[in-house]
Order: C-alpha cells, then sequence, then structure tokens
C-alpha cells in the first residue's frame, strides 16, 4: 500500500485500515518516505495491525521531494522493490493507493475462474484506452509475478537513471499512464473486460461502484475503446476493486460492511448487491431513472 503522510487525527484510522487489509492478504507492505515517519505512529497501533505478522514498511529514498506531483516515482521505487525483495514470495503483486478498495477473495475467485498461472505476465486493473497506450487507472495496479519480473529491471534502471523509450523517470502524478507505458515496453498490455469476465463487465473501477452504475455514453475519454452495453451492464457480479474514498473513516465504515455483508459470511466473496448495500444505493432503484441497471430498492 502506497501511503503518503499521514495527518496526527488521522493516525489511528491509518492503522485501523492497515489492520483490516492485513487479515486478508499474506502480505501486506508499507510504501512510504521519510517524511511518513514525521508524524508518531504508537507502537501499540502499529502492533494491533500487525496481529497476523504479516505488514512491514519500506522507507524509500526519492530523487525529489514527496508530493501529489511525485506519485510516478513512488510507484515505481515501490514496485522495484518488490522485484528485488520479495518476487519468489509471492504470486501477485497489489499496487493500492489509501483511496481505493479491494476484496482480495474475490479477485483470487477470479484467478481460480481463469486457472491464471501467477509466473505468465498479467496486467490487472480498470483499463483506460485514451493515452498512447492502454494503460489501468484507478488507484490500484494488479502485477502477476511474470509481469513483474518482465518490467522490474525497468523500474531498478530508474532509480539510478532516467530509463528509455516511453519508460521514464520524471515528475508526474500520471502514474497509471507511465506504469502502462513500462509494462508495454516489455510487451505486457492490461487484460480488456472480456477477458476477465464472460460479459465484459468491468471487475475494476475508476470511481465507486454506484457511480458506475449513473454513467451515461459519452464521447470523452472514460468511454473510449469501450462497448456501449457497458453503459446498461456496467459491473461483473463479484466486483474486485474500485475508487475515490477520500475519507479514511468512510473508508473503514465500507471495508467492515462488505466484510459484513451476507454474501461473504455465506460464500467468502462479495456480490455486487451487498457491494451496492455497502456504498448506499441512494440514487439508484426501482423508482429512479437507472431501475433497470442494479436491484435496489
Amino acid at each position: 500500500m502506497m501511503a503518503g503522510p499521514v495527518k496526527p487525527q488521522e493516525v489511528e484510522n491509518f492503522w485501523t485500515l492497515i489492520g483490516m487489509y492485513a487479515e486478508h492478504c499474506d502480505g501486506l507492505r508499507i510504501s512510504c518516505t521519510d517524511k511518513f515517519l514525521k508524524t508518531e505512529h504508537p507502537q501499540h497501533l502499529m502492533d494491533k495491525a500487525n496481529k497476523s505478522s504479516n505488514v512491514i514498511m519500506s522507507v524509500h529514498k526519492l530523487k525529489r521531494p514527496e508530493s501529489i506531483a511525485n506519485l510516478w516515482e513512488k510507484t515505481y521505487t515501490s514496485f522495484a522493490y518488490s522485484y528485488l525483495n520479495e518476487l519468489d514470495q509471492y504470486g501477485w503483486f497489489v499496487g493500492l493507493n489509501t483511496d481505493a478498495i479491494i476484496i482480495t477473495e474475490n479477485l483470487n475467485r477470479m484467478r481460480d475462474q481463469n486457472s491464471w498461472d501467477p509466473d505468465t505476465p498479467y496486467y490487472l486493473g480498470h483499463r483506460l484506452n485514451h493515452e498512447a497506450v492502454p494503460f489501468n487507472a484507478g488507484g490500484c495496479y494488479i502485477l502477476s509475478r511474470g509481469a513483474l519480473r518482465k518490467v522490474g529491471p525497468l523500474y531498478v534502471q530508474l532509480i539510478t537513471g532516467k530509463g528509455t523509450g516511453q519508460c521514464r523517470d520524471v515528475s508526474t502524478q500520471a502514474e497509471d499512464v507511465f506504469t502502462g507505458q513500462c509494462l508495454k515496453q516489455v510487451g505486457v498490455s492490461p487484460l480488456s473486460p472480456k477477458e476477465m469476465d464472460s460479459q465484459g463487465r468491468d471487475s475494476f473501477f475508476n470511481f465507486r461502484l454506484k457511480d458506475h452504475h449513473q454513467l451515461v455514453w459519452a464521447v470523452d475519454w472514460f468511454w473510449k475503446g469501450k462497448e456501449r452495453a457497458r453503459e446498461e451492464n456496467c459491473c461483473s457480479d463479484y466486483p474486485i476493486q474500485d475508487h475515490n474514498f477520500k475519507d479514511m473513516r468512510e473508508h473503514i465504515k465500507t471495508l467492515t460492511k462488505l466484510y459484513d455483508s451476507p454474501s461473504f459470511k455465506a460464500t467468502g466473496f462479495i456480490t455486487k448487491q451487498d457491494w451496492l448495500n455497502a456504498e448506499g444505493c441512494a440514487g439508484l432503484g426501482k423508482k429512479t431513472k437507472w431501475a433497470s441497471r442494479s436491484e435496489c430498492p
């Protein structure tokens, strides 16, 4: 998880969130800079979050001051660390920003249904097509071990140099675009929705799940290269990730509802309807113009 500086009043919420995700991951690494450590992080909060003994922290020295405008350097530095230190420990590597929600059980369900070999290059996320190369957006980037093995050497080169071709070290917050460019340079493209869902629906989302149920087709950056059918039937039965939870308390509240949902308790997975219920069905349902798009009451 890529973490920026945490405000003192958010420290407890941050470690609560880390502890919640740690329960559902094989390993969780907080990728940060020394700026993160300038806020006091009480040991008892860190110990509570690490009750599964699978949370570590990597502190990175960047070439430039940490800021939203330098998100790309932080991203490739974090994945370079995984390439150099964790490649043989895990099959799948998830880069997650703190405003994105992910349900790893639903990710594992998709992996198993497709019989994906972690040593084959896969690049998962919400695919966008409006830049020079397709890329995954939405605060979440998932690489199989095979994909990280191919792109990792380029990321290591960026730490000490400028890179080559479109995989370059620049100061930018467009880390998602540059991630796509570096992977394209080693022959790895993001999977299309049809390669992840039999109906071609999205499983990863650039906005909140309920917002995707209210999107209207337009000639714009979001819809470029997407099927018109996704306007009415946007979302897979078992969503994996969505985005735009800037308030950490709301993030925690929604994640708690997801893991307390009837579908998770019954099957170990979370359905689309339970996800919508957790976010709140406000604006959706039978008495709205979006009545056909969900089962919200």
